[in-house]
């Protein structure tokens, strides 16, 4: 792993309290700009964050070609955590490696800017199992997930599979008067007054329209900017959670869910929950306590495919804390 000039390095903060930075060599800064959120801020001086990520350019010739077992795969990246030695060994199909300190809460990453996008596959995905297992060393959890704000001020996280209606459910209640988040990975963290959710904003991808009840495959990249900027806010304390599905053939509707469901549905999405055996423990408490806030299942269907005001009349019921169905 290389040591990077400082001259040669740009820096963003991707927490809203600096706790978490990433840096990347000017070589490698476009490879990684898909990932960076929207709301990450450019740091202008030295910081001393308590996580960092460090992204260069160098192929990954004479490190490790294969990891001895794989604990985690997402995407292209294949990741082993070695117990003993407290940290994470990380590698790409497409030249990229990486190598966390899971100790010092630091991830060197090695990237071939002459791949081109290849690597950019790779950083992608390299980029969120360091920034996962790092949040988790920082006693945070990342969530595949979408997030709202309610009437009330309060977070409301989406969460659902693939195909699921997540980012189609944010933008119609962004459409119907709700702040938003993120619509893509969101960051959760206890403190004294609850959940706090931190949204990582990204452009949001939508499905374009629906032929016979099916969707036709084609997306549409949506920018923020287009959504009024005004309404982006980054923390929110978290009200509740919905859990969506698409069921085209029958009416939306809404239905309360167990704990067990709830905690289900959040596991699924942070597949990196128990990579790191030496936090596993904290961060599932971290999510059984997220699962014992108002939760509910959305099933979405036609009635209210691009019908942001009739979707918001459906769930205007359960945004507010004193409410019931």
């Amino acid at each position: 792993m290389s040591i990077l000039p400082h001259n040669k390095r740009v820096a963003y903060a991707l927490l809203a309290d600096h706790s978490l930075v990433i840096e990347s060599e000017s070589g490698t800064l476009r490879l990684i700009e898909s990932w960076l959120p929207l709301s990450c801020t450019r740091l202008e001086s030295d910081v001393k964050p308590q996580a960092k990520i460090t992204v260069g350019a160098n192929p990954s010739e004479g490190f490790m070609r294969t990891i001895p077992e794989t604990t985690l795969r997402l995407g292209s990246v294949k990741a082993w955590v070695d117990r003993v030695e407290d940290q994470a060994t990380l590698l790409g199909a497409n030249g990229c490696s990486a190598l966390i300190d899971l100790t010092s809460r630091v991830a060197c990453i090695d990237a071939d800017p002459a791949v081109g996008e290849q690597a950019a596959s790779d950083l992608y995905s390299m980029l969120t199992v360091s920034a996962a297992l790092l949040l988790g060393r920082l006693g945070r959890v990342l969530i595949h997930a979408g997030a709202v704000v309610g009437p009330n001020g309060c977070g409301w996280i989406v969460v659902g599979d693939a195909k699921a209606g997540k980012s189609t459910t944010c933008v119609s209640l962004i459409q119907s008067g709700c702040d938003y988040l993120s619509d893509d990975q969101v960051v959760l963290a206890a403190n004294q007054r609850g959940i706090e959710v931190e949204g990582w904003l990204r452009p949001m991808h939508l499905d374009v329209g629906w032929t016979q009840g099916v969707p036709r495959g084609k997306r549409r990249t949506l920018a923020p900017v287009e959504l009024n900027p005004a309404q982006w806010q980054q923390t929110a304390i978290l009200g509740g959670m919905l859990v969506t599905r698409v069921v085209p053939s029958e009416p939306t509707r809404v239905s309360r869910i167990g704990n067990s469901e709830a905690f289900e549905n959040l596991v699924r999405q942070s597949p990196w929950l128990l990579a790191d055996r030496g936090v596993a423990d904290s961060i599932s408490q971290l999510l059984l306590t997220t699962a014992s806030v108002p939760r509910f299942a959305l099933q979405l269907g036609l009635d209210t495919f691009a019908q942001p005001a009739r979707l918001r009349s459906l769930l205007d019921p359960i945004l507010t804390p004193s409410s019931s169905i």
